[in-house]
């Protein structure tokens, strides 16, 4: 926490706010948070910003660490925060929350896994070599939002498979961008109910 500059009185108020926090909301799933004062010139006063620490394999619900209580705990965070804050009348300095994401080993290996299968099937259905998958930056993503966001997704990424033809050095069109979109969403509804974005040729 940031705490020089501050009031007495601020001071006071953030250490009781932590307090309550504690007990009222984070108590349960002891969830690593932390309180930064930010001052607002608008306002002309302080404001209490609280930066949580999300667990993606714990939020995401293709991983075995998957937490559903979990996950509707921390979609919910940012109306438990200023409720507990009305018990001790401070709602008013309440600022948001903002994330940031750690332990993700379980889901990154999943996005590998399922572009490793992708890369599998262009070979198998177009004879496409997976370095040419790759020069076209095929893959799927795990899409962590910016920290004022907690909305995760899988997008997919990539290009038409075009190469050059080693008789005529033209350029041929291997694999459509929507024959890439349709494969990428085949392999994912038989491995992985999440929200995706389609992000291939955009």
């Amino acid at each position: 926490m940031i705490m020089r500059d501050l009031s007495e009185d601020i001071r006071e108020k953030v250490k009781i706010s932590k307090k309550v926090v504690d007990q009222l909301v984070f108590g349960k799933y002891n969830i690593p948070y932390d309180i930064k004062m930010e001052y607002s010139r608008h306002r002309d006063t302080w404001y209490m910003t609280f930066w949580v620490n999300v667990d993606v394999d714990r939020l995401t619900n293709f991983t075995s660490q998957y937490d559903p209580e979990y996950e509707n705990f921390m979609e919910n965070l940012d109306k438990k925060i200023p409720n507990a804050l009305r018990y001790i009348n401070i709602q008013d300095m309440y600022g948001g929350v903002l994330y940031d994401y750690y332990n993700d080993d379980e889901t990154e290996e999943k996005m590998n896994n399922l572009t490793q299968r992708l890369y599998q099937e262009l070979e198998n259905q177009y004879n496409v070599r997976p370095h040419e998958a790759e020069q076209s930056n095929i893959y799927f993503y795990y899409y962590k939002p910016s920290s004022d966001e907690l909305y995760t997704r899988i997008e997919f990424l990539g290009d038409n498979i075009v190469v050059k033809d080693e008789n005529t050095g033209e350029e041929v069109e291997l694999v459509s961008c929507s024959q890439v979109s349709d494969l990428m969403y085949d392999l994912v509804e038989g491995y992985i109910a999440y929200d995706i974005e389609d992000l291939v040729c955009n």
